[in-house]
């Protein structure tokens, strides 16, 4: 009974250990996270890095999109006996594929139903990576001396892959790619 502990013990360490290895193919993390007032405008810009792992590469490769998620969210703190307020709260979703009959990668943008090619993955890559400038709400919607949060995440979205992959998406180390939720305090 004890060996038979052992080796299960023994296995499992083994399979946890192969798949660690498979889940550093992928990677997401937030470089830049500014939130600021600009013309009466609470903006909001970000910046993260991303390295798709072989998985998702070769999913690209053969022309089957993958789809990214920016989480951004907006709260007024409050007392510590009642929850915080929530203003904002937006889902930023970019579609990666590959177009083979131009030869291009390209992120869609299902909110506004624009395009945009890249000749090298990477540059699709870095565009994916980034939010350049975004309105979140209006000056008059905060108070001058109250303290909010900015909490913004990355992640890819699973539940977009075709029928066959979706439960390898959602389970298997090489397609979670997901960043660690960036908070940031600030005063208006």
């Amino acid at each position: 009974m004890l060996k038979r502990g052992v080796l299960l013990v023994i296995a499992g360490c083994i399979l946890l250990g192969s798949g660690l290895v498979q889940a550093a193919g992928g990677h997401a993390r937030i470089i830049t996270h500014k939130v600021f007032l600009d013309n009466g405008q609470l903006r909001l810009q970000a910046r993260a890095q991303i390295r798709l792992s072989a998985e998702m590469l070769s999913a690209l490769e053969h022309s089957i999109p993958l789809t990214f998620v920016w989480e951004i969210e907006i709260e007024k703190k409050r007392p510590w006996y009642v929850w915080d307020k929530e203003l904002y709260d937006r889902k930023l979703t970019r579609k990666l594929f590959l177009n083979r009959s131009l030869g291009m990668h390209a992120i869609s943008n299902p909110d506004s139903g624009k395009t945009v090619y890249y000749r090298k993955l990477a540059e699709a890559l870095e565009a994916l990576a980034r939010i350049d400038v975004i309105n979140l709400l209006g000056q008059d919607e905060l108070d001058a001396g109250s303290l909010y949060t900015s909490s913004l995440d990355f992640k890819f979205k699973a539940s977009s892959l075709p029928a066959a992959m979706y439960l390898k998406g959602l389970f298997a180390p090489g397609w979670q790619l997901k960043s660690n939720k960036h908070i940031k305090r600030f005063n208006p």
